[in-house]
């Protein structure tokens, strides 16, 4: 958005921003080895957070992303699935994957169509792995998303 101070909005909103690094040496030499660079980046931010989050807690990872990048969603699933790389408990993984390169008025209306079931989903203690063509077959209620 023209005019819009991106990181002093997240430092007025408390907001940690964790940047996925292509250009990391750990990135570098995985892609080497044939790992998809953005994934890997992806992973190790998200990891980063997690464990960031969760530090001194047994609390079950419980996450939920909601988007348009499969790369982003699939990265999430391996971090939680293995729980950072160093848990015993695999964690709750929740997706909901937006549809790609819409408009800014049709990618607010998808979310607030999200909005009434935040805490549904929240407290959903099964993993899910969605998309906006799941809620919008099924009614718009994600309440019946998830049951099916």
């Amino acid at each position: 958005m023209p005019g819009l101070d991106f990181a002093k909005l997240c430092e007025e909103l408390d907001i940690e921003v964790y940047k996925a690094d292509k250009n990391s040496a750990m990135v570098k030499s995985l892609a080497l080895a044939g790992k998809e660079p953005g994934r890997v980046a992806k992973r190790s931010a998200m990891s980063t957070c997690l464990k960031k989050m969760y530090h001194n807690s047994n609390a079950t990872w419980n996450v939920i992303s909601v988007g348009d990048s499969n790369i982003e969603r699939d990265a999430l699933k391996e971090v939680v699935a293995d729980g950072g790389g160093n848990r015993r408990q695999k964690g709750i993984c929740k997706t909901v994957k937006l549809r790609e390169n819409l408009t800014l008025p049709a990618l607010s209306k998808e979310l607030q169509s999200l909005m009434p079931s935040l805490k549904e989903l929240v407290l959903c203690e099964e993993d899910f792995d969605r998309t906006m063509k799941d809620v919008t077959t099924f009614g718009g209620a994600v309440g019946k998303m998830l049951r099916i």
